[in-house]
C-alpha cells in the first residue's frame, strides 16, 4: 500500500522523490532486497539510473547488500 502511495505521487505531482542521502525508493527497495518493489519502482521510475550522494545506483546498492 506504502508503494502505491509514492508511486500516484510521484504521477500526480511529478516529483522525483528522495532521501537526506539522495537515495530513491528503488534504491531503498534493492537494499532491503525487495523483488516485487524492486520490480515494480524499476518499470515505473523516471530515471533508473539515479544516483545516491555516494554515485552509488540502486544496482549498487543492491549488489553491497548481496542481493540478487
Amino acid at each position: 500500500q506504502i508503494l502505491e502511495l509514492v508511486l500516484a505521487k510521484q504521477k500526480r505531482h511529478g516529483v522525483f522523490l528522495q532521501d537526506e542521502h539522495h537515495k530513491t525508493p528503488l534504491h531503498l527497495a534493492a537494499e532491503m532486497g525487495s523483488s516485487k518493489h524492486v520490480e515494480v519502482l524499476a518499470k515505473n521510475t523516471r530515471n533508473i539510473n539515479s544516483r545516491d550522494e555516494k554515485g552509488r545506483t540502486a544496482l549498487h546498492s543492491a549488489a553491497r547488500k548481496g542481493q540478487r
